[in-house]
């Protein structure tokens, strides 16, 4: 069984006004990507809807529930010509983004499922958290049951 939650887990982020009031505009939209590598004139900070792993599943004998894991990443500069505002908003996104999934059922919309329980971890840096650029990391999972 594959079920991608990028699309879901993206409508989201662009839907919550706490998130993208801190983000630039981008090609009509935001920097919300659900690919790596994003595009090379993508500004910062931008979110990424990075890989999805599978959690397992708490399937019954007639039933299905799987579990899914989704990294969901924020990144934003953090050189020498960075202010401490830059550094700061890559932490106020992800700390949003965890408030927007944790605990948050009705967060996302999965066709022909129901989502259970979505659990949102503290952020944590995220890779290439480096001299150039800060990034934070919410890994977001999601239990899912079938609804037919």
């Amino acid at each position: 069984m594959s079920l991608d939650l990028s699309a879901p887990v993206r409508a989201a982020i662009v839907a919550a006004s706490a998130i993208t009031s801190t983000l630039p505009a981008y090609l009509g939209s935001y920097p919300v990507f659900t690919r790596v590598p994003v595009p090379d004139d993508a500004p910062y900070p931008m979110v990424v809807v990075a890989a999805q792993f599978p959690g397992g599943d708490e399937d019954g004998v007639s039933d299905q529930r799987p579990i899914i894991v989704r990294d969901v990443m924020v990144y934003g500069t953090n050189g020498r010509a960075a202010t401490s505002d830059q550094y700061r908003a890559v932490e106020t996104i992800a700390h949003a983004l965890r408030e927007l999934f944790h605990r948050q059922r009705g967060a996302i919309t999965v066709a022909g499922w129901s989502v259970t329980e979505i659990v949102a971890a503290t952020p944590q840096p995220a890779p290439v958290d480096d001299e150039q650029t800060v990034g934070r990391r919410v890994e977001v999972t999601v239990r899912l049951a079938r609804t037919s």
